[in-house]
């Protein structure tokens, strides 16, 4: 009796990694999952990251709940264990393990570490924690549900401009292109793209009935639409992959003969071609990538400009890479004269995770890619089960669309879009090992314990991390969205606090930094400003030893030099930070005020002039230039001077103008910039903070033009002197810079 009860448990547990046999373990995941995959599209996709740390917090219960199955079910663990696909995404987390612990900057790596175990635990929860397929359906129908609304947000944002959900950067710089709840046309058109598969696959390969299927159908062409309209060309090749993949699927394992696919596969393409030649502004979409294949000007197209900054980068460090996340700041050292955006990722996935973890890491990437793509075309035999067909063509769908996608795009970048792809990675390979009962070369039950133990371990340590990481942030999110509203020292007690409970963060210690500065440049007593700006310095300091990649703080570490008057100190950090930065603006902008200040005004001139010139020259740069010629009589005239409109000159300006004019320069007299506090907004999509929108242009934002050089354009003033900042080598920091000041 007891053996037939034996055979009878090892039938039932004989599919590989099956780590649950209960319904309530699997409906409870199911849940989990359903609420981090259906809120992340709302939420993180639109750039709130503030919302991201309680969302790791389910996936961190969520891996708690895996562990507590795996130890409950062990005893009826049979079969083979794991296979290459697992592999190599364990093996990815451990490595990036690795780089957390090796990485310059702890910050970037931890949020970045926070990243790839929230993706592995969605994998894997989806291959091997959903035990009933109909789970896994509901799952998918959730994701459509969502997708359906997040597209009718977006024809509901495009009828009603005047609504700003997202303030004035990314909803309104991309109208009237289709953002939906992402803000970006381009990564929201990558998760309609999944979606829009899942509910194409609900409709050609389920047994539901008609009425459903063709809502189905009807969910599916609202996100088509809402994809064309997204004039994201990255995304329409994507959805021309997904459809490419849902026919494949369809002749190989569907029901039909194979040129009812192929003729409903032609009959989309033509329709949403004619829909794009209909309409002049997709249409110049394609035109603006026909122009630059005609006139081979690739080098200024910012997408390979950035691939080959990046390449740069990865010639500097090929094994290991830069370190996770660092990408952002390293660009700025590497970036090319022409480029004049401020680039956050690279526009393609693969290369920014190959300057991020180089080789090693892309290795391991490159083989989850190799062992799982053959694993989405597998056929389900004769009679494949319809849930089964649903599910396997949905992963296939996404996972084709995506790959090419992330060619041109960072998607995988975006936690929102690259959640969705590996839980449907994972409900697509559900069945993709062997059923058969097969005995191994070590002890099952005693390895899914020690695992079991060991993922138990990690959900205690990451929700403490993320905790401390949400302890060391949300004050200073606090703290930059009431800087006009509250007072100096109650922002800067609630930015001690956030430094306090994660000394790590550099955010935190350049804010308090910032406030500390800030307040010193309103400070008359002499005294009084010098210790403010001292103890500013000492937080700059400790920000720059926690992320010595951010030459930001170095300026602003200059700046709060100024204020106590070590002029020499502070000139020998600006020209460190631009030594590592030629072309950023912002930098020779600082070093501008910071000699106007020290009354060198030819020398400032000359600052003002290189920034102007700098690829991201900042407008702050000319009207400075505009007011210093004005002082001092040369070059031409302010350009609202030119057009008979009267000169806005800022305040700081204004004093400085005066004390030049008067013979009254006081050497103490802080600069404009020394009262500017920068922004603390979480970089898009991640938590990994971004430079001051403040002190460096957007994204998508061009250097404004100097008058001098549309005057030249036009012939209407002689050829200024050549700019003196040269095209750098690879390494950046050996090179000698032209100097400013003899």
């Amino acid at each position: 009796m007891s053996e037939v009860a034996s055979k009878s448990m090892t039938s039932r547990a004989s599919s590989p990694v099956r780590l649950v046999q209960d319904q309530a373990g699997s409906l409870l995941s199911c849940a989990l999952l359903g609420l981090v995959l259906g809120s992340a599209p709302l939420v993180l996709g639109a750039a709130r990251t503030w919302i991201i740390l309680p969302l790791l917090l389910v996936l961190w219960i969520l891996l708690a709940v895996q562990a507590a199955r795996l130890w409950i079910n062990s005893p009826r663990l049979v079969g083979r264990i794991l296979d290459l696909p697992d592999l190599f995404v364990i093996a990815f987390v451990f490595y990036t393990v690795i780089r957390y612990f090796t990485s310059p900057v702890e910050y970037l790596s931890r949020l970045e570490l926070f990243n790839v175990t929230a993706y592995a635990t969605i994998f894997f929860s989806c291959r091997y924690g959903i035990v009933r397929r109909n789970h896994a359906i509901g799952l998918l129908a959730w994701l459509v549900i969502i997708g359906a609304g997040v597209a009718g947000f977006a024809f509901f944002l495009r009828l009603n401009p005047d609504i700003r959900p997202f303030g004035d950067d990314l909803h309104v710089y991309y109208w009237p292109r289709l953002t939906g709840t992402y803000g970006c046309p381009n990564h929201f058109g990558g998760f309609l793209v999944m979606t829009c598969g899942i509910a194409l696959a609900f409709a050609l390969f389920s047994h539901m009935p008609w009425i459903w299927r063709i809502v189905c159908l009807y969910f599916a062409l609202m996100m088509i639409v809402g994809i064309i309209f997204s004039v994201s060309r990255g995304s329409w090749i994507g959805l021309l992959c997904s459809f490419a993949a849902l026919t494949y699927f369809a002749i190989r394992s569907g029901t039909v003969r194979w040129f009812w696919p192929v003729a409903g596969f032609a009959m989309l393409i033509a329709c949403a071609a004619g829909f794009i030649l209909s309409s002049p502004h997709m249409m110049g979409r394609i035109r603006e990538a026909q122009t630059i294949v005609e006139t081979g000007a690739w080098t200024s197209y910012v997408r390979i400009q950035l691939a080959m900054d990046s390449w740069k980068i990865f010639q500097d460090y090929p094994v290991f890479g830069t370190g996770p996340a660092t990408f952002m700041h390293m660009h700025p050292r590497y970036q090319s004269v022409g480029y004049g955006t401020l680039a956050i990722y690279t526009h393609d996935d693969y290369i920014n995770l190959l300057t991020d973890y180089g080789l090693v890491g892309f290795a391991l990437m490159l083989g989850f890619l190799i062992t799982v793509t053959p694993k989405m075309f597998r056929s389900l035999g004769s009679k494949p089960e319809p849930r089964d067909r649903v599910l396997l063509a949905s992963g296939c769908a996404a996972w084709c669309a995506l790959l090419v996608h992330s060619v041109v795009d960072f998607n995988m970048h975006i936690p929102a879009n690259a959640m969705i792809l590996f839980a449907l990675t994972g409900v697509a390979l559900r069945h993709s090992v062997s059923r058969e009962s097969r005995s191994g070369w070590f002890d099952k039950q005693k390895f899914a314990r020690i695992a079991s133990g060991c993922l138990a371990l990690l959900a205690l340590l990451f929700t403490g991390f993320t905790v401390k990481t949400a302890l060391g942030y949300y004050p200073t999110v606090f703290a930059e969205q009431n800087y006009t509203e509250k007072s100096l020292p109650e922002l800067r007690e609630k930015a001690l606090h956030a430094a306090a409970m994660d000394p790590n963060s550099p955010i935190a210690l350049k804010l308090v930094g910032d406030l500390y500065r800030v307040q010193a440049a309103r400070t008359e007593n002499i005294e009084e400003r010098v210790a403010l700006a001292q103890e500013a310095a000492t937080w700059y300091e400790r920000a720059s030893d926690v992320n010595p990649l951010d030459d930001t703080i170095t300026v602003h570490r200059a700046i709060a030099y100024d204020l106590m008057g070590r002029n020499s100190e502070a000139y020998i950090l600006y020209q460190n930070a631009i030594k590592k930065q030629p072309f950023n603006g912002y930098f020779r902008t600082l070093l501008g005020l910071h000699l106007w200040r020290r009354n060198e005004l030819e020398k400032a001139r000359e600052a003002f002039v290189e920034a102007t010139h700098a690829a991201n020259g900042t407008a702050e740069a000319q009207n400075a230039l505009d007011q210093l010629n004005h002082i001092l009589g040369v070059g031409e005239k302010p350009a609202a001077e030119q057009t008979g409109a009267a000169v806005e000159q800022p305040a700081a300006a204004d004093e400085t103008a005066t004390a030049v004019k008067s013979q009254e320069r006081s050497k103490n007299a802080a600069p404009a910039a020394a009262e500017v506090i920068p922004a603390y907004h979480a970089q898009p999509f991640t938590m990994t903070p971004e430079p001051s929108d403040l002190h460096e242009p957007k994204p998508g934002e061009q250097r404004a033009v100097p008058q001098h050089e549309v005057q030249a354009a036009s012939e209407l003033a002689p050829q200024t002197k050549p700019y003196s900042v040269k095209p750098r080598s690879n390494q950046p920091a050996n090179e000698p810079l032209p100097e400013i000041i003899p």
